[in-house]
């Protein structure tokens, strides 16, 4: 969470750090972030406006914004010649339907056993979900087998959520309160 916490405040620094020592050949205003951040459950032991503004923050990471508007912020300094967007892609292991919710791409990774006489193996199944099929995965997240009605109308609560923020997404922090 500490990763998180700073690379919202400070956005691009993991990427400085980790990429430090590049070459001398490549320009000394260079702005290089990381290609990869991944969070292992990093919502773990949280819920609610908690969970919530920890996916909020995990989806503010990955947009795309202008070097030119970055820099400006962190005061890298520079020049007008970078005006491409750039962005990170944030891989979060979750359990959380918040979080999932907030997904530009949701995969699901299930484990299974199959058991041949006095001998067991593991398996391990990978499915990308969207549209319908998302919504129930995140409903499941939610509630396990519970009220499924309702879960996927939280669901789509969430999901909506998710899509409103990110059409208003800007370079601020969000409001960190609890």
């Amino acid at each position: 969470r500490v990763l998180l916490a700073i690379e919202t405040v400070l956005p691009g620094s993991i990427g400085s750090t980790c990429n430090g020592f590049h070459s001398e050949i490549e320009s000394e205003n260079a702005l290089i972030l990381p290609i990869s951040i991944i969070y292992d459950e990093i919502d773990a032991h949280v819920g609610g406006r908690a969970a919530v503004t920890i996916a909020k923050l995990l989806a503010g990471q990955s947009r795309k914004i202008s070097v030119d508007t970055l820099a400006g912020a962190i005061n890298y300094g520079v020049g007008s010649k970078m005006q491409q967007s750039i962005g990170k892609q944030i891989i979060a292991i979750t359990h959380s339907a918040s979080v999932a919710a907030n997904a530009d791409r949701h995969v699901v990774i299930e484990r299974s056993r199959k058991r041949k006489s006095s001998s067991s193996s593991t398996f391990i199944q990978t499915r990308v979900v969207d549209g319908a099929s998302r919504r129930k995965e995140i409903a499941r997240m939610a509630s396990g087998d519970l009220v499924p009605g309702e879960a996927e109308a939280f669901a789509d609560a969430l999901i909506r959520d998710a899509l409103n923020q990110k059409d208003s997404f800007t370079l601020d922090p969000p409001d960190l309160r609890l």
